[in-house]
């Protein structure tokens, strides 16, 4: 398993999207991140992405990402986990400081996923403007 983990990580280490991911929530190479890249369409709009993962209270929409919103929500726990431990990196101070605020877990769970979307959706339109 670590050798498809590196391979992954491998393959998306000279993307610029990763890049910025990765800092802005203050991991390194982390797997999943690289995978919801790939799978994630970022040049939709914010709140279709957030109706896709089922982030809103839309629920006639009929489509949703039960995979996808499986894997954002591992990456959530993930990063929920390194910062009650204190390993998370000071460049993630935002999602520091909503795990600090909110007391309950499945709350600080959900506005993590919400805000790792924007860091993503954040990161591409950062490489959409640099390459027009």
């Amino acid at each position: 398993m670590r050798s498809v983990a590196g391979k992954v990580t491998e393959i998306f280490s000279d993307d610029t999207i990763y890049k910025e991911a990765c800092k802005a929530i203050g991991v390194k190479d982390n797997v999943k991140l690289a995978i919801l890249l790939n799978e994630v369409q970022l040049d939709l709009p914010l709140e279709c992405i957030k109706d896709y993962l089922a982030l809103t209270n839309n629920k006639d929409n009929g489509r949703y990402g039960g995979e996808m919103r499986r894997r954002f929500s591992q990456l959530a726990n993930t990063i929920y986990v390194n910062a009650k431990k204190g390993v998370l990196n000071q460049s993630s101070l935002r999602l520091i400081n909503i795990i600090i605020t909110i007391k309950l877990r499945e709350k600080a769970l959900y506005k993590l996923l919400a805000e790792i979307i924007k860091i993503l959706k954040r990161a591409w339109r950062t490489m959409s403007n640099q390459t027009s």
